[in-house]
């Protein structure tokens, strides 16, 4: 992969339902809006959407993290004889891309 400095503002992030925002707070305290939740008639989904973004950064580096740990593994013969493994592999390292602007 080739990859791209990842500039996204670090988490953890955090979502705020009684006013439909993600946001990271640093550690002098002060907050960066992450998103602003678009209100609408599905209350229920806006909100699983909300939390789906506000974990964003602990996903990603738990996906990174897993394929460092995994990967000598994943190179076995048996893990390379294995379509359902590849597949996940492949999957997993382009959502990684996909999160980090990276090129496979």
């Amino acid at each position: 992969m080739k990859t791209k400095t990842t500039k996204h503002t670090p988490g953890p992030w955090t979502y705020q339902d009684s006013t439909q925002t993600v946001f990271s707070k640093h550690e002098d305290h002060k907050f960066s809006l992450i998103a602003k939740i678009a209100t609408g008639e599905d209350r229920a989904e806006e909100d699983a959407n909300a939390l789906l973004i506000a974990a964003a950064p602990e996903l990603l580096e738990a996906l990174q993290k897993l394929g460092q740990e995994t990967a000598p593994f994943i190179a076995t013969a048996i893990g390379s004889r294995n379509p359902n493994i590849l597949a996940a592999v492949q999957k997993a390292n382009e959502a990684i891309a996909k999160a980090t602007g990276e090129t496979l």
